[in-house]
């Protein structure tokens, strides 16, 4: 079992959710949960393990302008949706998260 130092844990974000990022991921699972309720739990839980991952590797994301968006801000894709993130004072805060087929330009 690895073991991380003190420094390592005090380094690591903290994420938050916006009140839009919620409701879009409750939106994405009642969305799935209509077709298949399983699926609907394990697509949720691994795109919000997907986010926690953002806490090690906060830069894997592209600049929003790279999207066209005037937002600052950064952007990942998991499987169909777009996952919008801003980071401030050692905290990620998830803005939206977004299918990708969307206008998503719409949606900040």
């Amino acid at each position: 079992m690895m073991k991380f130092g003190t420094s390592f844990l005090k380094n690591m974000l903290e994420v938050l959710y916006s009140l839009k990022s919620k409701s879009d991921l409750i939106s994405i699972f009642e969305s799935i949960k209509e077709d298949k309720p399983n699926a609907a739990k394990d697509y949720t839980r691994k795109l919000k393990e997907y986010i926690e991952l953002l806490k090690a590797n906060p830069s894997m994301g592209s600049d929003c302008k790279n999207k066209n968006l005037k937002t600052k801000c950064k952007v990942v894709v998991f499987r169909s949706h777009l996952i919008l993130y801003k980071l401030k004072s050692k905290k990620l805060y998830i803005l939206r998260v977004i299918n990708s087929k969307e206008n998503y330009k719409t949606k900040l």
